[in-house]
């Protein structure tokens, strides 16, 4: 297993999008959540409490 961070780049964000997509990466989805919840999760992650990645539905 590998961790890793994005910027805030949309270059750096859909260059992984698309190798998520050709199957080049693997995400480990351990839970979804609303949008509504990301502030929380947001938190969360800052606290080290959890490890986030927003995704939007296509």
């Amino acid at each position: 297993m590998v961790f890793f961070s994005a910027r805030n780049d949309p270059a750096q964000l859909a260059n992984i999008v698309d190798r998520v997509e050709a199957g080049q990466v693997q995400l480990a989805i351990s839970g979804r959540r609303l949008l509504a919840d990301a502030r929380l999760l947001h938190q969360q992650s800052e606290a080290g409490a959890v490890r986030v990645l927003l995704i939007p539905e296509r």
